[in-house]
C-alpha cells in the first residue's frame, strides 16, 4: 500500500503538470469543425429527459453512436450554457485524471513483472519510469487535438473508462478484489465502448496483459488455466461485437465510407503503415501539427515514406529478437499496433489520412519504452564511477528542459484550437492548396466576426479550387451583399442558381435582394 500511496503522489503531481500546462484552453471557442454540430447547434442535449436518453442511445446523428458521450455534452450544457469555458474545462479535467491513471496502470504493471523490485531498490525508478510515461502522456502536444477540441471529448472520455478497465482487470488477475474487479472491468470497458468505438480494442489489450507481465498464457499454465483465461474474455468479444456493429452502422450513414473499389486493399494497408510510422515521428518530433491530413489519391510512397516503413519494421523485427530478455519491448510496441489499429484506414472512414487525436492512447505504449530507457540510462549513470556520477543529474536536467519545450510547444498548439480563424489558418498555412474546405470554414469564421472581406477573399480562393460549389458561391453572395456590393452579390446567387435551382440561400437572397 505504502509504494501505491508513492504512486498516487507521482500521479498527483502529472495531474498538476497537466492542469497547469492546459489551463490556456480554457479561454479558447468552439470551432467550426463539428462544434457546430456536437454541440452549439445540437438542440438534442438541451435537456436531460427520457426523450434525451432514449435519443442517446437510438441515434447515429453525426455518424457516430457514443450515447455516454452524448450524455457528457448535455451535462456540460445544463451546467455551463454554450460558454465554451465550461466545455473545456470538463475535457481538461478527464485529461488530468487520464494522466493520474497511467500512472498507476504504469506503476501496476511494473509491479506485476517485478514485485520484489517494487518493494525494494527498484521502486525509486520504477516511480521514475511511472512519472515519466504520464508526463509525456500529460502533456505532449499531440494531446492538444484529443483535450482541447470540444467535439473529441469522446476521446478522453473513452480513455478514462478504457484506463479504469485495465486497472481493475489487474487487480483481478492479481488477486485484488476478485469478482468485483473483474465485473469493475467490464463494466469500465461498457462505458469506454460506449464513449468512443475505439475502445474496441481493450480484449485484444487484456490477452497482451496476460501474456505478460501477468503470465497467464504461458505453457505453463495449462489448459483449464487457458480455458479460464479465454471464457473471461468473452464478455468482452460479445460488447466489442456489438460495438463494432453499431459503428459500421453508424459511420456507413454518413456515405464516407470508402469502398475497396475507391481505395484498395494494398492502398488502405500503405496507408496504414504510413500512419504508424508517422505517428513515432510525431512523438519525436512534433512540428506541423495539423487539424486535418489529407489523404492523397492514388495512394503513393515517397522516399521518406519507405525510410519511416522500413525502421517500422526493424523495430518491431528487434523487439521480437529481444522477447526472451525483455518481454516489455514487444508487448509495448503491440499495444501501439493494435491501439490504433481501429484507427489506420482499412476500414477508410472520410478523407484523412491521419490525425492526431488518433494517437491519445496508442502512443501510451511507445511512451513507456522511451521512459523505461530513460530510467535505466539514469540509473546506469548513477552506478558509473565517482566521477562520472553528476552526469546523472545533469541527464535529469535535460530531461526537465525536454519537458519544458514539450510544455512550451503544447501551449502554442492549444492557440492553433483558440478559435475557428485560427484554426484554419494553420490548416492552410501547412495543406495550402489541398483541401477548399479549410477555406471555406475560415471564411464563415469570418463572415460571423462581421470580416467580409477576408470571407470573400477565402469564398473566392475555395471556388477557384471547387468551381462547381455551389454553398460557397452562394455564401460569398451573402458577403458581398454585407459589404454593400449588391451587383456582384447577385451574379453570385444567379450563378448559384444555375449551379442549383431550388438552392434555398440563393433563392431566398435573390428574391429578396436582387428584384
Amino acid at each position: 500500500m505504502k509504494q501505491t500511496a508513492l504512486a498516487a503522489a507521482v500521479g498527483l503531481i502529472v495531474m498538476i503538470m497537466a492542469a497547469t500546462v492546459f489551463a490556456p484552453a480554457l479561454d479558447n471557442d468552439f470551432v467550426n469543425l463539428d462544434d457546430d454540430l456536437y454541440v452549439v447547434q445540437n438542440a438534442s442535449i438541451t435537456s436531460i429527459d427520457a426523450p434525451f436518453f432514449s435519443w442517446a442511445f437510438s441515434t447515429y446523428y453525426a455518424y457516430n453512436y457514443h450515447p455516454l458521450t452524448w450524455i457528457s455534452h448535455a451535462v456540460d450544457y445544463r451546467l455551463w450554457g454554450l460558454n465554451p469555458r465550461g466545455h473545456h474545462a470538463t475535457s481538461i479535467l478527464l485529461h488530468c485524471i487520464n494522466a493520474f491513471l497511467v500512472v498507476l496502470l504504469v506503476w501496476r504493471l511494473l509491479e506485476n513483472a517485478a514485485p520484489s523490485a517494487a518493494a525494494g531498490s527498484g521502486r525509486l525508478y520504477f516511480l521514475m519510469t511511472a512519472g515519466f510515461t504520464g508526463a509525456v502522456f500529460a502533456i505532449h502536444p499531440l494531446r492538444v487535438e484529443s483535450v482541447v477540441w470540444v467535439s473529441e471529448r469522446k476521446d478522453v472520455l473513452c480513455v478514462t473508462f478504457f484506463l479504469l478497465s485495465l486497472l481493475s482487470y489487474l487487480n483481478y488477475a492479481a488477486g485484488r478484489g476478485g469478482r468485483g474487479s473483474y465485473a469493475a472491468s467490464v463494466v469500465f470497458f461498457l462505458l469506454a465502448a460506449l464513449s468512443k468505438p475505439m475502445a474496441i480494442s481493450l480484449p485484444v489489450v487484456l490477452l497482451l496483459l496476460d501474456l505478460y507481465p501477468l503470465g497467464r498464457l504461458t505453457a505453463a499454465a495449462g489448459a483449464r488455466r487457458l480455458r479460464v483465461v479465454a471464457v473471461e474474455k468473452l464478455p468482452f468479444i460479445a460488447i466489442g461485437a456489438g460495438l463494432a456493429f453499431l459503428t459500421i452502422a453508424a459511420q456507413r450513414t454518413s456515405g464516407q465510407v470508402r469502398p475497396l473499389s475507391v481505395l484498395s486493399l494494398g492502398d488502405r494497408t500503405i496507408t496504414a503503415l504510413r500512419e504508424l510510422s508517422f505517428y513515432i515521428e510525431k512523438l519525436f518530433i512534433p512540428s506541423r501539427l495539423a487539424p486535418f491530413y489529407p489523404l492523397t489519391s492514388p495512394v503513393s510512397l515517397t522516399f521518406p515514406d519507405l525510410v519511416r516503413i522500413a525502421c517500422l519494421a526493424a523495430f518491431t523485427i528487434l523487439c521480437f529478437i529481444l522477447w526472451r530478455r525483455a518481454k516489455v519491448f514487444l508487448i509495448a510496441w503491440l499495444f501501439y499496433v493494435i491501439t490504433a489499429f481501429p484507427t489506420l484506414g482499412i476500414v477508410q472512414v472520410g478523407g484523412q489520412a491521419g490525425a492526431d487525436r488518433y494517437t491519445y492512447l496508442p502512443l501510451l505504449g511507445p511512451s513507456l519504452l522511451v521512459s523505461l530507457l530513460a530510467t535505466a540510462m539514469f540509473q546506469r549513470l548513477q552506478r558509473a564511477p565517482r566521477n562520472l556520477r553528476p552526469l546523472a543529474m545533469a541527464f535529469l536536467i535535460v530531461c526537465a528542459l525536454a519537458g519544458v519545450g514539450m510544455a512550451d510547444a503544447t501551449r502554442s498548439q492549444i492557440g492553433v484550437w483558440r478559435d475557428s480563424i485560427a484554426l484554419w489558418s494553420r490548416e492552410i498555412a501547412i495543406f495550402p492548396y489541398n483541401v477548399s474546405v479549410s477555406y471555406v470554414n475560415r471564411a464563415r469564421a469570418y463572415a460571423k466576426a462581421g470580416d467580409h472581406t477576408s470571407a470573400v477573399r477565402d469564398y473566392t480562393t475555395s471556388i477557384l479550387m471547387e468551381p462547381d460549389d455551389y454553398r460557397s458561391v452562394a455564401a460569398r453572395g451573402v458577403s458581398y451583399l454585407a459589404e454593400g456590393d449588391r451587383t456582384a452579390a447577385c451574379a453570385d446567387f444567379e450563378k448559384a442558381l444555375r449551379l442549383s435551382p431550388r438552392y434555398y440561400l440563393a433563392v431566398f437572397y435573390q428574391e429578396r435582394s436582387c428584384k
